[in-house]
């Protein structure tokens, strides 16, 4: 028996998500940078934020 495990499903996400995805998207194509980029070290704050509470 197979267990398959929807991962990044785009198409369940809600409307106003995926608009919101569509435009951060877009915002990193546009600036150019894919890898080590200014907005990942933002997210990676954020992602930290509960762990530096303990």
């Amino acid at each position: 028996m197979t267990l398959t495990i929807p991962l990044n499903d785009l198409a369940r996400q809600p409307a106003a998500l995926a608009l919101e995805t569509d435009a951060v998207a877009r915002q990193v194509e546009m600036s150019g940078w894919y890898i080590l980029e200014p907005q990942l070290e933002a997210f990676q704050e954020v992602l930290t934020l509960p762990l530096k509470s303990l």
